[in-house]
């Protein structure tokens, strides 16, 4: 039900006609679908909602953003969810035991980009809050 609601309201912002940028929405819905994919272990169709989200977010957000750092979050943790429904399975199907791994090196990289864009942010925010200082503050007052 809930899918088929947040299915709807992506059509809407899509068809807009009201001339407004619609992406950030249409990005949040996106990632409502592939979080409801991903209770429902779809992990295929979570890994397209999460991508789709994230192809939008980076033509509209900072590359270090909470925004972008939260799709690849969950892009890593549907990879790896994937990949281990891919390695139960390639105990009976040798042949997908090559694709487990690969999903699993991919769901690696997402994580380690959400880490990184995360202690980017975090650095940033505190410089920003006046809880750090730049390095070209703290020479100033050697």
């Amino acid at each position: 039900m809930a899918a088929n609601i947040y299915g709807i309201a992506r059509l809407l912002y899509t068809n807009a006609e009201d001339g407004k940028d619609y992406r950030k929405e249409i990005a949040d819905v996106y990632m409502k679908q592939g979080e409801i994919c991903l209770s429902n272990e779809d992990y295929e169709n979570a890994l397209i909602d999460h991508k789709k989200a994230l192809e939008l977010r980076q033509q509209i957000c900072s590359p270090i953003s909470r925004e972008v750092a939260d799709s690849d979050f969950f892009i890593g943790i549907a990879s790896y969810c994937n990949a281990k429904a891919h390695a139960l399975l390639s105990k009976t199907d040798a042949s997908l035991k090559e694709e487990a791994l690969k999903i699993a090196a991919e769901s690696v990289t997402y994580l380690k980009n959400a880490k990184h864009i995360m202690e980017h942010y975090a650095v940033d925010k505190a410089i920003e809050l006046g809880v750090l200082k730049t390095e070209s503050e703290d020479d100033a007052f050697v």
